[in-house]
């Protein structure tokens, strides 16, 4: 029996393998207008992934298509190399063919031939491609969380010169999630704002739609914070198995803002800690108050 997850793969003319291997990314999309699948990665993109993706090659490989020599001069087989990348990542992200299958019916596009000379230089062989395939999931990934932070950015409605030079340099995933902290940092009040219209956009949305049920604007750990389950966690503070009640009470009322002898409830505690005068059923009371 076929799941729901089962019949999407299926009527999907992607390869089963790329799309479970897609999992957490975007979903698949198919144009509206053309009704073809939309490419895992777009066209303008192909040339930064395989410049990307030669970094990460086997090392023979860097050294003999990528490294400078000593005159700063690219190695003769560079733009080869980079072109044997690119075509890979297009079979891959947008023609949607498989390694085995590029390997065994696209493999003039894995060398170079020489002008005037029999033999060929291979450019990529078929592990190379494997890993271009795997290498192409961190890239859409990339891409992914790319996107999210460039349009969160753009909902502020403000210009940083700072901001697009530093989205020019990203080439990791861990260095998108450093740049969302610096915007966090930087314009928190803004994205809280930007935050708060929305919410109130689509409350206004339900309202107009005849719905009754308002958008909750403040989060859980806001709501917790006001609920009765704060004061719980207050008692709990108590009773640690470690600590008596009576000497963590005591604790805490001495780190009050006002001094134990001002204290409407000093008349609870005991001169000595070991002599406890205070219960749990009155903690309760004081803090559920």
């Amino acid at each position: 029996m076929l799941t729901e997850a089962d019949d999407r793969i299926r009527g999907l003319d992607v390869p089963e393998r790329f799309q479970l291997a897609s999992s957490g990314l975007p979903p698949v999309s198919v144009n509206e207008e053309t009704g073809l699948i939309d490419p895992f990665i777009p066209e303008s993109e192909v040339r930064p992934a395989a410049l990307w993706m030669s970094q990460k090659m086997p090392r023979e490989a860097i050294e003999k298509f990528l490294l400078k020599d000593d005159e700063g001069n690219l190695p003769p087989l560079y733009d080869a190399f980079i072109g044997a990348i690119e075509s890979v990542v297009r079979f891959i992200n947008i023609e949607f063919f498989e390694p085995p299958f590029i390997w065994n019916h696209r493999g003039d596009h894995l060398v170079h031939f020489p002008p005037g000379q029999a033999q060929p230089h291979f450019l990529l062989f078929e592990n190379d491609l494997w890993r271009i395939a795997s290498l192409s999931i961190r890239y859409r990934s990339f891409l992914a969380r790319r996107t999210i932070l460039q349009q969160q950015f753009q909902e502020l409605g403000v210009e940083d010169e700072y901001f697009d030079e530093l989205m020019q340099q990203l080439e990791t995933v861990e260095e998108i999630q450093d740049a969302q902290e610096w915007v966090k940092g930087r314009y928190g009040e803004k994205l809280e704002e930007v935050r708060k219209n929305k919410e109130e956009e689509a409350e206004d949305g339900q309202a107009k739609k005849g719905s009754t049920k308002r958008v909750n604007r403040q989060n859980d750990y806001e709501g917790l914070k006001k609920s009765m389950i704060a004061k719980l966690a207050e008692v709990r503070y108590f009773l640690c198995s470690s600590v008596s009640v009576e000497n963590r009470t005591l604790t805490y009322f001495e780190r009050m803002p006002h001094s134990l002898s001002e204290s409407p409830h000093l008349s609870l505690l005991s001169t000595s800690p070991l002599e406890p005068r205070l219960t749990l059923p009155k903690i309760l009371s004081i803090l559920l108050k």
